[in-house]
C-alpha cells in the first residue's frame, strides 16, 4: 500500500452524513462523538475545534504519533500468568481500575499484580483507514472536522 497523501486528502470535501455512518461502523467502539459512541479513547465531540483536517488524518493513519495524556495504555502481568491491558481510570492503595476497549471497566487487586508496563504504542491500532475506501475516509474526516464547540 502506498502511503496516503494527507495534504492532498485534506483538500477534499466529504459528506458528513456518510462520515457519521463510517464513525458508527469503525470508531464508536472506542470514541464518543456527541451522543454516539463509547467512552474509552479520547472524546471527539469537539475535535473539529482542536485539530485541522491534516492532523485528523494523521491521528487515524498513525495513531502512535501522539497518544493523548491520560490515555496511555498499560499492560498488567498478573501472578497467575495472565495479563490484561487498558487505560488506568483510578488507583487506590489496594486496587487499580482500568478501562478496556468497549468501555468495560475492570478492577484489579494489587495483590494479584506481578508487574505493569506502559505500552509503547497507542491502544488504537494502526491501519484502521485500510478498512475504508478513500471516499469513506474523506467523509469520516468531514464529519469529525465538523464537530466543534457550540
Amino acid at each position: 500500500n502506498a502511503p496516503l497523501d494527507i495534504a492532498m486528502l485534506a483538500q477534499k470535501t466529504g459528506d458528513p452524513a456518510k462520515g457519521r455512518i463510517a464513525f458508527q461502523k469503525l470508531c464508536f467502539a472506542c470514541h464518543k462523538a456527541g451522543d454516539i459512541g463509547i467512552d474509552f479513547g479520547p472524546a471527539l465531540t469537539e475535535i473539529g475545534s482542536k485539530l485541522p483536517k491534516s492532523e485528523l488524518y494523521l491521528s487515524i493513519v498513525n495513531p502512535n504519533a501522539g497518544v493523548s495524556f491520560g490515555y496511555e495504555g498499560w499492560i498488567f502481568h498478573l501472578k497467575d500468568g495472565n495479563q490484561t491491558a487498558g487505560i488506568i481510570q483510578s488507583e487506590a492503595d489496594s486496587e487499580v481500575v482500568i478501562r478496556m476497549v468497549g468501555g468495560v471497566r475492570q478492577t484489579i487487586s494489587k495483590k494479584t499484580i506481578k508487574s505493569r508496563e506502559k505500552m509503547k504504542v497507542s491502544l488504537m491500532p494502526p491501519g484502521l483507514h485500510l478498512a475504508m475506501k478513500e471516499q469513506e475516509l474523506v467523509d469520516l474526516i468531514e464529519f469529525l472536522s465538523g464537530l466543534k464547540k457550540e
